[in-house]
């Protein structure tokens, strides 16, 4: 096997199969009888990071002219030579969706040794004006309001759903959830359909419209009647407060409902930083989101 196949296999195993590099080095011992030494498996996942760090920026230029960008972020526990010996850095995850709904997304992905939203969310998403999904941190607000760009902002019913989802033992929370499934069975029966984008924008028009209208009463209703630290009325007010966000969708049949694509991108992430524990250094760390989003997008491909 050729080294670059075998660097290969080493990324795939560590980044797309969650196995930590002592569990190579017994696999290679038992199944081949060959002793590598975990110093020089990390030494070629090392090169191998360094070799796809050149092809990230392609893949952010990509994302960039995407019809849509979907971001979110996550964190990752990182070495250091502070008194703690580790710190708490950050992985941004974006997927940017093209304006022919046919063509695969693409996906970069950032590690900041921070969770600041200058050195993440306003430094890349800040480059363009069009739709970006992503929940409703304050950490996005530059993004919309033109301090840093004027993007269109979309909403995630996912994210807004859990809200109520919280609160699931309280009666009041029923029928705002039964609404919201109605949306994603909306949006199951135009796929079973498939449904052009074009069509599939007039059938939320048609359809989840309505659906939407109810779901607006009911929650102007709750916000109406509850006072300010009841969490079903902040859950109420969420949905009022991200009203435009949350209906965006209605205007193009290319919006998602939610960022749930974009979630589920860091669940290597989670799952790898449960069996290694941890990045050795902050550029191990930006070598590790380099590997990721290119997984990542050969996946999506």
């Amino acid at each position: 096997m050729a080294a670059n196949d075998v660097i290969a296999m080493l990324l795939v195993r560590k980044f797309e199969e969650e196995m930590p590099l002592h569990r190579m080095h017994r696999q290679f011992l038992r199944e081949q009888g060959i002793d590598l030494p975990v110093s020089t498996l990390a030494d070629w996942v090392a090169w191998g990071g360094r070799a796809l760090q050149r092809l990230a920026p392609l893949l952010l230029d990509e994302v960039l002219a995407g019809f849509l960008v979907q971001t979110d972020a996550t964190g990752m526990r990182v070495l250091d030579d502070g008194p703690e010996h580790i710190h708490r850095g950050t992985f941004h995850a974006y997927l940017g969706r093209s304006a022919d709904p046919s063509h695969p997304p693409n996906i970069f992905m950032q590690y900041t040794p921070t969770g600041k939203a200058e050195l993440g969310p306003w430094e890349i998403p800040g480059r363009r004006d069009g739709y970006i999904l992503a929940d409703a941190s304050n950490a996005f607000d530059r993004l919309f309001n033109g301090r840093v760009a004027s993007a269109v902002e979309v909403g995630c019913h996912s994210h807004a759903r859990r809200k109520f989802k919280a609160e699931d033992g309280d009666p009041r929370s029923a029928y705002l959830l039964q609404l919201v499934r109605r949306l994603y069975r909306l949006e199951t029966l135009a796929d079973s359909q498939g449904l052009s984008w074009q069509e599939r924008t007039a059938f939320r028009q048609r359809r989840s419209k309505p659906v939407l209208e109810k779901l607006y009463r009911y929650v102007t209703m709750l916000a109406r009647d509850t006072t300010p630290t009841d969490p079903i009325g902040k859950a109420a007010r969420y949905y009022i407060n991200h009203k435009d966000a949350l209906t965006r969708f209605l205007e193009d049949g290319r919006i998602p409902l939610d960022n749930n694509d974009v979630e589920r991108l860091f669940r290597g992430v989670r799952i790898g930083e449960r069996n290694f524990f941890f990045a050795g250094s902050d550029e191990a760390a930006t070598r590790m989101a380099a590997i990721y989003c290119v997984l990542a997008t050969a996946k999506s491909h």
